[in-house]
């Protein structure tokens, strides 16, 4: 495979660690400084971070496309790997108009993996995973950071083919929307974020939050039942349908909100709850979510037992 470059080098690897918490001992392996790995820990300044946000979606009007620009490089979405990563796989920037990504596009064949340089973070959507599994990292030159995710279904399911790419050790480490393994070294969970189509509701929501009392007890919100999803909802209690600024308004003014897997276990609601500083109580399998992704942000609830969630929202 040849001698890699210090992974140090890759500025966008570099943000990669800061914004998704690359576990300490692996940053120090792969050639994080210690200054970065500082960094990692510094607290925002939550008056400068809103102030930011706050002329952003002010100059938006109510345009989500014109602060698209802003947002997909300031919050966390389903399509945030195309901003964050050196290089990208994927067709959604297209199919919905988004803003040009941070990084240049990759094309699936051999020959495109000479352009990978060394540790370099690539974005694949989740159904293209397979192919670029098969097509570009068997001629990679050096270890990469791989991350994947889509904003629609499918996702990455576990397979012969997901156990082979977890093994090549030219995947350095591997960070997934809705993840399928837990307990492995190179592997971890990636937020599926807040609802890209939405992302000025809730940063207007955001602005708008402040430090005043909460409602106690667990606040419902409407979760659609469809053939992809009821298995997972069956049963649970249901809100009622709300407007785009009243449902940011009520996750701003919780305590607890229930926000249940939809057609994949990771879901807008869970981080835009926590964003605006709710506590979201979740069916997505503890193991796979904790610790990591939502570890200390959640209050987990097992699926077989709906009336848990019941009890909760009545104050039991």
């Amino acid at each position: 495979m040849g001698t890699a470059s210090p992974p140090g080098k890759s500025r966008t690897f570099q943000r990669l660690c800061v914004r998704v918490a690359l576990p300490l001992a692996l940053a120090r392996r792969m050639g994080v400084t210690e200054a970065l790995e500082q960094q990692r820990f510094r607290a925002y300044n939550r008056t400068t971070l809103l102030a930011g946000v706050a002329e952003a979606a002010s100059a938006s009007g109510d345009d989500v496309k014109r602060f698209w620009p802003f947002a997909l490089r300031h919050f966390v979405t389903p399509v945030a790997g195309y901003y964050l990563c050196d290089r990208y796989v994927g067709d959604e920037v297209e199919r919905y108009g988004l803003p040009p990504p941070v990084g240049a596009r990759l094309e699936l064949m051999a020959a495109a993996a000479a352009a990978v340089a060394p540790f370099a973070s690539v974005y694949v959507q989740a159904r293209y995973v397979e192919a670029f599994a098969a097509s570009v990292v068997p001629h990679l030159r050096a270890p990469i950071v791989l991350v994947t995710g889509s904003e629609e279904l499918p996702q990455v399911e576990a397979s012969n083919w997901t156990e082979a790419l977890l093994e090549d050790r030219r995947i350095a480490f591997w960070f997934s929307q809705n993840p399928v393994y837990s307990g492995r070294a190179r592997y971890g969970g990636f937020p599926y974020g807040v609802r890209t189509e939405t992302v000025l509701g809730f940063a207007k929501a955001l602005v708008r939050s402040g430090d005043g009392p909460r409602r106690p007890g667990l606040q419902l919100t409407y979760t659609s039942r469809h053939r992809m999803n009821g298995w997972m909802r069956a049963g649970l209690p249901n809100g009622p349908r709300l407007p785009v600024h009243a449902f940011y308004d009520l996750l701003a003014t919780a305590s607890f909100v229930l926000s249940p897997c939809g057609d994949r276990c990771d879901t807008y609601r869970t981080y835009e709850a926590i964003g605006l500083g709710a506590v979201p109580v979740v069916n997505a399998p503890e193991a796979l979510y904790s610790p990591g992704l939502l570890a200390g942000s959640a209050v987990f609830f097992d699926s077989a037992h709906p009336e848990r969630a019941e009890a909760m929202r009545r104050g039991g």
